[in-house]
């Protein structure tokens, strides 16, 4: 398994993006296309990216996460990203990426 991205509706509005692979210039597109999906079909509000499956993370796919979070903040859907295992935050520390893409779950707990 390269890369995988599944949907799952959160609730009215939101709907979280489960990564799971290797997130990485080769797979990049099929990222991009879900995100894509998320706003101009399911017209979502909150899209929350869930990193927990990824298991690598390269500088393309870090300039990914920043491509599609300003995209999405360019739709008027705020983006919340979640999950990173414990090696990709700290490449995103290192790139200086987490703090602006790592926000609190507001909707933890409802599924």
């Amino acid at each position: 398994m390269k890369l995988s991205v599944t949907k799952h509706p959160v609730n009215d509005g939101v709907v979280r993006l489960a990564v799971d692979g290797e997130l990485e210039r080769s797979t990049v597109d099929l990222l991009i296309a879900a995100v894509e999906r998320a706003i101009t079909v399911d017209h979502v509000a909150e899209l929350v990216l869930d990193l927990d499956g990824v298991t690598l993370l390269d500088a393309v796919g870090m300039d990914t996460l920043v491509t599609v979070t300003d995209a999405a903040a360019a739709e008027g859907v705020s983006v919340v990203v979640i999950g990173p295992p414990r090696r990709v935050p700290r490449a995103l520390e290192l790139s200086d990426i987490l703090g602006s893409l790592t926000q609190p779950q507001p909707w933890a707990g409802r599924s």
